[in-house]
């Protein structure tokens, strides 16, 4: 048996708003579903952009190397950061 301290059962979820319950994708709302798949959509755009921006420039373009940029770059914050200062004008 597990000891829970008084506080209740040893899974219980702590009372209050400071934890969100998560839902699958099949319990959100209707807009939540278009929200989310249109989050995943640009951010899959922006990884694929940067990656292929990153290939058809020379070393000289860019603000670093081609091997650390495309690490950065494989998630969408990094993307926009690489359309932000990873490229020479």
């Amino acid at each position: 048996m597990i000891a829970t301290g008084g506080a209740g059962r040893a899974d219980e979820r702590p009372r209050g708003g400071s934890m969100r319950s998560k839902k699958s994708f099949k319990q959100m709302s209707p807009a939540g579903r278009i929200w989310a798949s249109l989050t995943i959509a640009v951010s899959v755009v922006l990884v694929i952009a940067a990656q292929r921006d990153i290939g058809r420039r020379t070393v000289a373009e860019l603000t670093g190397s081609k091997p650390m940029w495309r690490l950065l770059c494989l998630n969408a914050l990094g993307a926009l950061s690489y359309f932000r200062w990873g490229r020479r004008h």
